[in-house]
C-alpha cells in the first residue's frame, strides 16, 4: 500500500505536536491549555469555552530548485489558526505552538525527513463581530516528493 498524501503525512505529524500542548510537562508547563483539531476557525460554529488551535492544510508550492528524474522538491504550508477571546491569549497561544513544534523537532524531522519551520503571523479580524480573536501562523516544511510517494 503507498504512503498517504505527502500533505496528509505533514498534518499528522505537526497534529500529533500541536496535541501535546498543555498536556506534556503538565499544565504549568504551558501558557495555555487549549482544545487543539484540525480545521478552520469558520468549523468552530459552538461557543468557545476555551482557546483553540486548528490546523489545516494551506498550499503547496513547487520548488523548481529540486527537480530531478525521481524526485521533486514542494514546499507544503499548513495554517495553525489560533483562537481565543482576547488578543494575549492568540499571543500565548502562538508561543505554546511554537514551544510544542521546536520540542518536536527531532520527531517531526524524523517523521519528515525535513523540520518544520515557522512562517508569518498574521491577526485576522474577520471573526471579531461574534467575541473572538483570531491569528493565522503558517508553518512550512520542505520535502522531496518521489513518484511513488507523492
Amino acid at each position: 500500500m503507498p504512503l498517504d498524501a505527502m500533505e496528509n503525512r505533514v498534518l499528522t505529524a505537526v497534529l500529533a505536536r500541536l496535541a501535546t500542548i498543555g498536556v506534556s510537562g503538565g499544565a504549568s508547563a504551558w501558557l495555555t491549555v487549549p482544545t487543539v483539531r484540525e480545521g478552520t476557525p469558520a468549523d468552530v460554529v459552538d461557543p468557545l469555552t476555551k482557546p483553540l488551535v486548528m490546523l489545516e492544510s494551506s498550499r503547496t508550492d513547487p520548488d523548481q530548485t529540486n527537480i530531478n528524474v525521481s524526485e521533486h522538491g514542494a514546499r507544503v504550508t499548513n495554517s495553525v489558526w489560533l483562537v481565543a477571546k482576547d488578543m494575549r491569549t492568540v499571543n500565548k497561544l502562538k508561543a505554546d505552538v511554537l514551544r510544542a513544534l521546536f520540542a518536536g523537532e527531532g520527531a517531526l524531522t524524523v517523521a519528515l525527513r525535513q523540520p518544520v519551520y515557522p512562517g508569518e503571523f498574521v491577526v485576522r479580524s474577520d471573526m471579531r463581530s461574534v467575541g473572538r480573536v483570531v491569528g493565522e501562523l503558517l508553518i512550512f516544511v520542505d520535502v522531496i516528493l518521489t513518484h511513488t510517494d507523492p
